[in-house]
């Protein structure tokens, strides 16, 4: 939420059809193995190192087995955690691309920002973290049971994420994605986010 006003108006991100969006994403759950078997017929072998497929088949990429790769919306008026629907622990790494805008304000003069957030601070801005850019994209790792309030999450627990950004897990929990903004119900727009999980060996 913010008070006052500084930089002029751009074009704001149109929001999602709804209103909060905490379960809206794509899997796709990659395991690359390998298997050559002897004494299978001559040309009945598809390569996953990219080497050629059999006739009618399309060459298979190989990827690192554990990969797990989800989309989801984190809307910019939603005043609880979005949940990712991953569970992590020590040791595993966790790739978070994101895009969009979201608005501060619905006043005359705020603009949207991306996921990195406003780079100036402004007077009068409440988040959750003071040393994270207001409104930009973190993370947090909890419970699974029930996603918490932005508003009521201590700054300790807030990971910046931004447009880009690799999470070495220190700790077990879900992880969830929010915007850094205390009181949201004035915003407007939505992040939309790429997540990528590996699991430790």
């Amino acid at each position: 939420m913010m008070t006052t006003a500084h930089t002029a108006p751009t074009k704001e991100a149109t929001a999602p059809t709804s209103p909060y969006v905490r379960s809206r994403w794509s899997e796709t759950v990659t395991v690359g193995v390998v298997v050559l078997v002897t004494g299978l017929v001559t040309g009945l072998v598809t390569r996953g190192d990219g080497g050629p497929a059999r006739a009618g088949q399309r060459p298979v990429a190989a990827a690192s087995a554990g990969t797990v790769v989800r989309s989801l919306t984190v809307d910019g008026r939603d005043p609880l955690w979005t949940d990712t629907g991953f569970s992590v622990r020590p040791g595993d790494r966790v790739d978070i691309s994101a895009f969009g805008l979201v608005r501060p304000s619905r006043r005359p003069g705020y603009h949207a920002v991306p996921p990195g957030g406003l780079t100036t601070p402004h007077p009068g801005q409440l988040s959750i973290a003071g040393r994270v850019n207001h409104e930009a994209l973190v993370a947090t790792i909890g419970e699974a049971s029930t996603p918490g309030a932005l508003g009521r999450t201590s700054p300790a627990r807030v990971l910046a994420v931004g447009a880009d950004r690799t999470l070495a897990i220190r700790k077990s929990g879900e992880l969830f994605l929010g915007v850094n903004d205390k009181l949201t119900a004035d915003n407007s727009g939505w992040f939309g986010a790429t997540v990528t999980l590996r699991h430790r060996r």
